[in-house]
């Protein structure tokens, strides 16, 4: 009997010894599935997880803005403007050349396109010109005959401080080197960006950067924008009228190499032009600023088209 007993008890220990190993095997299976599900790594690289992948696709990509030269015709930049707003599209960056630079600075300054057209709109064409724009014995200016429209409306502001990073080019007429205007008195950089012939002469040896077309792309891209949209407000229109265009001859090759020189950027991967429609108006056409708009207006609608279906914005 007591042998018995002895078998037994032997019998129920082994059993509880062969259980414990299982439990102690099957714990570390548990483990092991678990570390196996940490990070998939492939030829050195890991691939992100699906909530990685979600973030870089809804991520909203920086737009970088040009807005183009053409004098009186960059009252269409507002227009453009409006509609990207409209379409709850924001600026990341903005470039202006020559006139888009007034344009473009006063709406970086504050963000707000109908504060900025409000106060373009007291613009005085009369401080420009005495008769006729294009006559011989026309007297030639400089940018500081607007010293008081950039005093009441722009003030003493800094590019650091604009509610939208902001540059324009210059060019020196000394050394046809370009400079970027990036910092320091908005005023200044508007004075030294905006000039161009035939209307202004030179205040110092600074004026508008016509031709930084392409630069302008470059300099966005560098400053990290996803998406460039050019503004062009010359198209195919004729800079000035027949008769002027023989009277200054000079300024309207200027001009028309102007154009041919915005013509050669096109649409491309990450780089969106559209053209606003300014045929029937002259360069220094000031009663015709409310239809210039309008006519941004409608490239505006055209680019945020495109920029919300092909772009995701």
């Amino acid at each position: 009997m007591k042998n018995i007993f002895i078998f037994c008890l032997l019998f129920i220990l082994s059993a509880c010894t062969q259980m414990q190993k299982n439990h102690k095997a099957e714990k570390s299976q548990n483990y092991a599935q678990k570390d196996s599900q940490a990070v998939l790594i492939d030829s050195g690289s890991s691939k992100p997880t699906p909530a990685k992948a979600e973030d870089n696709k809804d991520r909203v990509p920086k737009l970088g803005l040009i807005l183009g030269p053409g004098s009186v015709k960059a009252f269409a930049h507002t227009g453009v403007i409006k509609e990207l707003v409209k379409a709850g599209i924001n600026v990341s960056y903005i470039v202006g050349i020559e006139w888009g630079a007034l344009v473009g600075g006063m709406y970086a300054s504050t963000a707000k396109i109908n504060d900025t057209e409000w106060k373009l709109y007291k613009l005085q064409e009369k401080k420009l010109h005495e008769g006729n724009w294009f006559s011989s014995n026309k007297k030639i200016i400089t940018i500081s005959a607007y010293k008081d429209f950039f005093q009441q409306n722009i003030g003493d502001k800094n590019i650091k401080d604009l509610e939208i990073p902001f540059a324009c080019p210059s060019v020196s007429i000394w050394s046809g080197a370009i400079v970027w205007q990036e910092s320091g008195s908005l005023q200044k950089a508007i004075e030294h960006c905006m000039p161009s012939p035939p209307l202004f002469k030179p205040k110092g040896p600074w004026m508008a950067a016509l031709y930084a077309n392409e630069e302008a792309v470059e300099f966005l891209q560098k400053k990290g924008m996803d998406v460039v949209l050019y503004v062009d407000v010359l198209g195919a229109s004729q800079p000035l009228g027949t008769k002027d265009l023989m009277n200054e001859y000079t300024s309207a090759l200027l001009w028309q190499e102007l154009k041919r020189d915005i013509h050669r950027i096109k649409s491309h991967d990450a780089v969106v032009k559209v053209e606003a429609n300014t045929l029937q108006f002259q360069l220094y056409d000031f009663n015709a600023r409310s239809s210039l708009a309008s006519a941004g207006e409608k490239a505006g609608l055209q680019a945020a088209d495109i920029l919300v279906e092909n772009y995701n914005f």
